[in-house]
């Protein structure tokens, strides 16, 4: 499920009245972390169920095949490139703007190596 202000609310409340994060979080049906739960709390008593909504700003970018295709055959056939010059020849080719961790992400779920750390 995906944890969004009411999944939040529901473990909050949960934790308020007595459960553990673990069953707060099984109640709610959704996963996280031990420390997202004490964040969440972190926020409930700082900014009541107002600092419980979601905090990204923006619309979330879905990247297209063919952006996903193309930085995978780049790290392939380029694989000294790091994040930040794929992010600029992305946005050269694309003119889209990709953060570095969306980028090392997409390497990670397509199983393309980074390349490796200079001395």
């Amino acid at each position: 499920m995906l944890i969004n202000y009411e999944s939040r609310k529901r473990v909050v409340r949960a934790v308020l009245a007595g459960k553990s994060h673990q069953e707060a979080l099984a109640e709610a049906q959704i996963t996280a972390c031990e420390r997202s739960v004490y964040r969440w709390m972190q926020w409930y008593r700082e900014e009541g169920e107002a600092g419980l909504r979601e905090r990204r700003h923006g619309v979330v970018w879905k990247v297209t095949d063919e952006i996903r295709a193309w930085l995978v055959e780049c790290c392939q056939e380029t694989p000294s490139w790091s994040a930040s010059q794929l992010q600029e020849q992305l946005q050269e080719t694309f003119g889209v703007r990709m953060s570095i961790s969306h980028i090392n992400q997409i390497r990670i779920d397509e199983d393309v190596p980074k390349p490796p750390k200079k001395n």
